[in-house]
Protein backbone atom coordinates (compact mmCIF):
# COMPACT_ATOMS: atom_id res chain seq x y z
CA UNK A 1 0.00 0.00 0.00
CA UNK A 2 1.43 3.37 -1.00
CA UNK A 3 1.12 6.76 0.74
CA UNK A 4 -1.80 7.83 -1.47
CA UNK A 5 -3.78 4.71 -0.57
CA UNK A 6 -2.93 5.09 3.13
CA UNK A 7 -4.30 8.65 3.10
CA UNK A 8 -7.47 7.46 1.35
CA UNK A 9 -7.91 4.54 3.73
CA UNK A 10 -7.42 6.75 6.78
CA UNK A 11 -9.91 9.32 5.46
CA UNK A 12 -12.55 6.67 4.76
CA UNK A 13 -12.09 4.78 8.05
CA UNK A 14 -12.35 7.98 10.11
CA UNK A 15 -15.43 8.99 8.11
CA UNK A 16 -17.09 5.61 8.66
CA UNK A 17 -16.45 5.83 12.41
CA UNK A 18 -17.79 9.38 12.72
CA UNK A 19 -20.88 8.45 10.71
CA UNK A 20 -21.46 5.45 12.98
CA UNK A 21 -21.20 7.76 15.99
CA UNK A 22 -23.70 10.17 14.40
CA UNK A 23 -26.05 7.23 13.76
CA UNK A 24 -25.93 6.25 17.44
CA UNK A 25 -26.55 9.82 18.62
CA UNK A 26 -29.09 10.98 16.04
CA UNK A 27 -32.77 10.57 16.75
CA UNK A 28 -34.05 11.93 13.43
CA UNK A 29 -31.53 10.66 10.87
CA UNK A 30 -30.07 7.48 12.35
CA UNK A 31 -30.81 5.54 9.15
CA UNK A 32 -29.07 8.10 6.98
CA UNK A 33 -25.97 8.12 9.17
CA UNK A 34 -25.97 4.33 9.37
CA UNK A 35 -26.06 4.21 5.57
CA UNK A 36 -23.21 6.69 5.38
CA UNK A 37 -21.19 4.61 7.85
CA UNK A 38 -21.82 1.54 5.68
CA UNK A 39 -20.85 3.38 2.50
CA UNK A 40 -17.56 4.58 3.98
CA UNK A 41 -16.86 1.15 5.47
CA UNK A 42 -17.25 -0.31 1.96
CA UNK A 43 -15.03 2.43 0.54
CA UNK A 44 -12.45 1.54 3.22
CA UNK A 45 -12.50 -2.10 2.14
CA UNK A 46 -12.20 -1.01 -1.48
CA UNK A 47 -9.22 1.18 -0.64
CA UNK A 48 -7.50 -1.58 1.35
CA UNK A 49 -8.03 -4.21 -1.35
CA UNK A 50 -7.83 -1.90 -4.41
CA UNK A 51 -11.08 -3.33 -5.74
CA UNK A 52 -11.91 -0.36 -7.96
CA UNK A 53 -8.67 -0.96 -9.87
CA UNK A 54 -9.61 -4.63 -10.27
CA UNK A 55 -12.95 -3.46 -11.69
CA UNK A 56 -11.16 -1.07 -14.03
CA UNK A 57 -8.76 -3.78 -15.23
CA UNK A 58 -11.67 -6.17 -15.73
CA UNK A 59 -13.53 -3.60 -17.82
CA UNK A 60 -10.43 -3.04 -19.97
CA UNK A 61 -9.96 -6.79 -20.47
CA UNK A 62 -13.62 -7.26 -21.38
CA UNK A 63 -13.47 -4.37 -23.88
CA UNK A 64 -10.32 -5.81 -25.43
CA UNK A 65 -11.85 -9.28 -25.66
CA UNK A 66 -14.94 -7.84 -27.34
CA UNK A 67 -12.79 -5.79 -29.71
CA UNK A 68 -14.27 -2.56 -28.34
CA UNK A 69 -11.23 -1.19 -26.53
CA UNK A 70 -10.34 1.13 -29.43
CA UNK A 71 -13.70 2.88 -29.03
CA UNK A 72 -13.07 3.78 -25.39
CA UNK A 73 -12.27 7.41 -26.21
CA UNK A 74 -15.81 7.82 -27.50
CA UNK A 75 -17.47 5.95 -24.63
CA UNK A 76 -15.54 7.32 -21.64
CA UNK A 77 -16.79 10.94 -21.95
CA UNK A 78 -20.34 9.63 -22.21
CA UNK A 79 -19.82 7.54 -19.08
CA UNK A 80 -18.39 10.55 -17.25
CA UNK A 81 -21.42 12.59 -18.31
CA UNK A 82 -23.78 9.87 -17.06
CA UNK A 83 -21.86 9.71 -13.79
CA UNK A 84 -22.15 13.48 -13.35
CA UNK A 85 -25.86 13.39 -14.19
CA UNK A 86 -26.41 10.55 -11.71
CA UNK A 87 -24.60 12.44 -8.96
CA UNK A 88 -26.58 15.64 -9.59
CA UNK A 89 -29.94 13.85 -9.78
CA UNK A 90 -29.13 11.80 -6.68
CA UNK A 91 -28.17 14.93 -4.77
CA UNK A 92 -31.34 16.72 -5.81
CA UNK A 93 -33.60 13.82 -4.84
CA UNK A 94 -31.95 13.03 -1.54
CA UNK A 95 -31.25 16.58 -0.36
CA UNK A 96 -34.96 17.40 -0.27
CA UNK A 97 -35.61 14.50 2.08
CA UNK A 98 -32.87 15.30 4.56
CA UNK A 99 -33.26 17.45 7.62
CA UNK A 100 -30.35 19.36 9.00
CA UNK A 101 -27.35 21.09 7.54
CA UNK A 102 -25.06 18.30 8.78
CA UNK A 103 -26.82 15.63 6.73
CA UNK A 104 -26.90 17.84 3.64
CA UNK A 105 -23.19 18.61 3.99
CA UNK A 106 -22.45 14.91 4.37
CA UNK A 107 -24.55 14.12 1.30
CA UNK A 108 -22.55 16.63 -0.72
CA UNK A 109 -19.29 15.08 0.50
CA UNK A 110 -20.46 11.55 -0.28
CA UNK A 111 -21.55 12.61 -3.76
CA UNK A 112 -18.11 14.11 -4.34
CA UNK A 113 -16.42 10.94 -3.09
CA UNK A 114 -18.52 8.74 -5.36
CA UNK A 115 -17.85 11.05 -8.29
CA UNK A 116 -14.09 10.81 -7.74
CA UNK A 117 -14.19 7.03 -7.34
CA UNK A 118 -16.41 6.64 -10.42
CA UNK A 119 -14.20 8.96 -12.45
CA UNK A 120 -11.17 6.91 -11.47
CA UNK A 121 -12.83 3.69 -12.63
CA UNK A 122 -13.93 5.22 -15.95
CA UNK A 123 -10.34 6.37 -16.44
CA UNK A 124 -10.30 9.10 -19.06
CA UNK A 125 -6.61 9.70 -19.81
CA UNK A 126 -6.66 13.49 -19.32
CA UNK A 127 -8.53 13.19 -16.04
CA UNK A 128 -6.19 10.45 -14.82
CA UNK A 129 -3.25 12.77 -15.52
CA UNK A 130 -4.77 15.28 -13.08
CA UNK A 131 -5.83 12.75 -10.44
CA UNK A 132 -2.49 10.95 -10.36
CA UNK A 133 -0.29 14.05 -10.37
CA UNK A 134 1.88 14.25 -7.24
CA UNK A 135 1.00 17.05 -4.84
CA UNK A 136 3.42 16.80 -1.97
CA UNK A 137 3.92 13.27 -0.72
CA UNK A 138 0.70 11.90 -2.30
CA UNK A 139 -1.22 12.08 -5.57
CA UNK A 140 -3.94 14.66 -6.15
CA UNK A 141 -6.63 11.99 -5.81
CA UNK A 142 -5.73 11.52 -2.13
CA UNK A 143 -6.49 15.20 -1.55
CA UNK A 144 -9.82 14.80 -3.37
CA UNK A 145 -10.76 11.75 -1.27
CA UNK A 146 -9.73 13.56 1.90
CA UNK A 147 -11.58 16.78 1.09
CA UNK A 148 -14.81 14.98 0.19
CA UNK A 149 -14.56 12.76 3.27
CA UNK A 150 -13.88 15.86 5.41
CA UNK A 151 -17.25 17.30 4.34
CA UNK A 152 -18.93 14.11 5.52
CA UNK A 153 -16.97 14.20 8.79
CA UNK A 154 -18.01 17.80 9.44
CA UNK A 155 -21.62 16.87 8.79
CA UNK A 156 -21.39 13.84 11.09
CA UNK A 157 -19.80 15.88 13.87
CA UNK A 158 -22.53 18.47 13.56
CA UNK A 159 -25.23 15.81 13.66
CA UNK A 160 -23.62 14.01 16.62
CA UNK A 161 -23.75 17.20 18.70
CA UNK A 162 -27.54 17.42 18.47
Amino acid sequence: MNATQIVGLAAFVVTALLCAQAARRSSVAAGFWGGMAGLYALLSVDMALDLRMDLRRGMVQAAKAAGDYGARREVQPILLGLLALGVVVGLALLARRLRGAGARLALLGAAATLAVVGTEVISLHRVDAMLYRPIGPVMAIAWAWSASAALVCLGALRAARR
